[in-house]
């Protein structure tokens, strides 16, 4: 999860999202907003 709070920080619109997001989430997601996996 600490990845996630930093992707949060990064993109202050999508704070409201807490809960870890599937791949096919990721998949829906900006490129940039993705983190290396």
């Amino acid at each position: 999860r600490l990845c996630l709070h930093a992707w949060r920080l990064d993109i202050p619109g999508y704070e409201m999202i807490t809960a870890p997001l599937p791949d096919e989430m990721a998949d829906w997601l900006p490129k940039q907003t993705q983190l290396p996996k």
